[in-house]
């Protein structure tokens, strides 16, 4: 963890970016509540074939009203966002 990013507060607010990785509505509540910028979602360990993953990946919008920025798949190496 860089230095000076002691808690879980301090650690996303050390990002350059308003952008965290949550896993679940709870965390994009837990974000906002202390008043932590989030633009997105993005989901892990993900599998399009599984019908669940397809389902987080639909409701995760309805539920915070943030969109899904990205599906990694299992052993996925990279990762590319697209600019606003």
């Amino acid at each position: 963890m860089p230095s000076g990013c002691g808690s879980l507060n301090d650690y996303l607010r050390c990002f350059e970016t308003p952008l965290a990785v949550l896993q679940s509505p709870e965390a994009v509540e837990y974000a906002a509540a202390r008043g932590l910028p989030v633009r997105g979602v993005i989901l892990n360990r993900y599998d399009d074939t599984d019908f669940l993953h397809r389902d987080n990946r639909d409701m995760i919008p309805r539920l915070t009203g943030l969109p899904v920025l990205a599906c990694v798949g299992e052993g996925q190496a990279s990762l590319t966002l697209a600019d606003e």
